[in-house]
């Protein structure tokens, strides 16, 4: 019984992140004293403005929660579960038997993992390069447009553009 109760949320969770979720690997430049790097961090987001679904995210994956209040009245507030690194890895294993549309990038999101090291400081070349490779690889996959994204007070604001 546990065990179809088990699978019956991994399948319902899958079909979260195939709707509504985002698997992505994200760069950020981060400034330590004259050395400038580039970072790479990974993270599975579902944004919604379903609290309940969200919630059964963070109760049965853990993660986090952040509201954004919307500034339209004829838009709904949006909340936004997110989870990275390694526990991100394990949910998307857990739910890739049961994702259609986001599996390609549950593909570069798992072979992320290999490149996960203890601090960002310590990464080879050879790892930098993966994650450079897998960074092109995921954010191609997303749509047939380029995204800009403007990170503003913790939301980014998406420009899209035809290739």
């Amino acid at each position: 019984m546990a065990e179809t109760k088990n699978k019956i949320i991994l399948a319902y969770t899958a079909g979260i992140i195939d709707g509504e979720g985002c698997l992505s690997i994200h760069k950020t430049h981060d400034k330590r004293g004259l050395d400038i790097r580039e970072r790479y961090t990974n993270k599975l987001i579902v944004v919604s403005t379903d609290k309940p679904m969200v919630d059964f995210l963070k109760e049965n994956f853990g993660g986090g929660i952040s509201f954004k209040k919307s500034k339209n009245i004829n838009h709904l507030n949006q909340y936004a579960w997110q989870i990275g690194g390694k526990k991100a890895i394990e949910i998307v294993k857990l739910v890739y038997p049961y994702l259609i549309i986001k599996k390609r990038q549950a593909d570069v999101f798992i072979e992320y993992e290999k490149t996960i090291v203890t601090s960002q400081y310590r990464m080879t070349d050879e790892i930098r390069e993966m994650r450079i490779k897998l960074f092109n690889r995921i954010k191609s996959y997303k749509n047939p447009i380029i995204q800009t994204i403007n990170w503003k007070n913790g939301w980014g604001v998406t420009r899209f553009a035809k290739i």
